[in-house]
């Protein structure tokens, strides 16, 4: 083989050799440029064990909670119209006696004083006094009545000696006049004085 020749075979087999270098190494470029992706969770193969759970969501605090609460309650302890039951039945209130019309309220509530009324002849003031305090306590009420003509009359009313235990009412109906033919319309209640005393 002739000098020339075995130059030029060298040259090709060069030239080769770099041409696949360079194809290998613009393939080793591309694969160490890109990051590598993180498989997909359908790609993902399932892990062997107990699954873990999914976390349990904290329950969020509920601003209308307390007043479903208090409407339970309200609803518990009322009637269908939506006035207070009075729970304990057997334990009469002033509107179980059917006085009338209340013309007096006196000691914070406990004492109600009805307008005159006529009953067997007799003009005749109901009252009624309802313990509305902790402990036992006696009442001394006064009522001053008057009719036409300066008519006036003062009548006084004591609790028994046992007095008016707590949640309970003491009804009483205080005798003005012997009987008379005089309506009822003609007396008024010119005042009412209440004396309370717990023991």
């Amino acid at each position: 083989m002739s000098t020339c020749a075995t130059k030029t075979t060298r040259i090709a087999i060069a030239f080769t050799a770099s041409a696949l270098l360079a194809s290998c190494g613009s393939a080793e470029t591309t694969g160490a440029g890109q990051k590598p992706q993180a498989p997909s969770a359908s790609e993902t193969p399932a892990q062997s064990g107990t699954p873990t759970p999914a976390p349990t969501a904290t329950p969020s605090a509920d601003p209308l909670a307390e007043k479903r609460a208090a409407e339970e309650e309200r609803r518990s302890t009322s009637g269908a119209t939506g006035d207070a039951v009075q729970k304990n039945t057997s334990v009469p209130g002033p509107s179980d006696y059917q006085f009338g019309t209340v013309d007096f309220r006196k000691g914070n509530g406990d004492v109600l004083v009805y307008k005159p009324r006529k009953a067997g002849g007799r003009i005749t003031v109901p009252v009624t006094i309802t313990n509305n305090g902790p402990k036992r306590a006696f009442y001394t009420v006064t009522v001053t009545v008057t009719a036409p003509g300066g008519i006036s009359f003062m009548k006084t009313i004591q609790t028994s000696t046992t007095g008016v235990y707590p949640a309970t009412t003491w009804p009483q109906e205080i005798t003005i006049t012997e009987k008379t033919d005089a309506p009822a319309k003609n007396y008024t209640i010119k005042s009412v004085d209440v004396q309370r005393d717990e023991r």
